[in-house]
């Protein structure tokens, strides 16, 4: 009789450590789904990886509207010919302000290396674009050559 409560005990504790190794697979599992952060580019899924660059804003969009259309939030914007959203415009540190443009928005240019193309708009110093928020449609003009950066370090550029 004591040697069947013993096997009982020892099945038990075996079922107890089975279940155990049951519940920490589904947790890594959920984990995996949620909580893990990379490339998300499977289904049209955007990265985290972002083409930034200085700009100038022009009239009559000021740095009071910026401020009082957002709250110092990032703005979208769109590009004034087709109405898409491109990318948000960003105030930095010093009142430069950036634009962070999605990937996807862009082409690099097939001839050269680091050259950057926004619909047939080529992104270089002194490029000016048109485009509109919610409050006002006014242009915007390039100050630094675009670079890849990861969304949120758009004050680490230097005009």
């Amino acid at each position: 009789m004591a040697k069947s409560v013993e096997n009982a005990k020892a099945r038990a504790v075996w079922f107890g450590i089975v279940d155990l190794m049951i519940v920490l697979l589904v947790i890594g599992f959920i984990c995996s789904l949620f909580l893990i952060r990379g490339n998300r580019t499977a289904y049209g899924e955007e990265t985290d990886e972002r083409l930034v660059f200085s700009v100038t804003i022009q009239q009559p969009y000021t740095a009071e509207l910026f401020f009082r259309e957002g709250g110092g939030a990032p703005i979208p914007l769109r590009n004034e010919e087709n109405g898409t959203v491109f990318g948000n415009l960003i105030s930095g540190e010093d009142g430069v302000f950036y634009v962070e443009c999605v990937l996807s928005a862009v082409k690099e240019s097939e001839d050269k290396s680091g050259v950057w193309m926004l619909g047939d708009k080529v992104l270089m110093n002194g490029t000016s674009l048109a485009v509109e928020t919610e409050l006002a449609i006014f242009s915007v003009t390039l100050n630094s050559v675009p670079a890849k950066l990861l969304k949120g370090t758009a004050g680490s550029l230097h005009p």
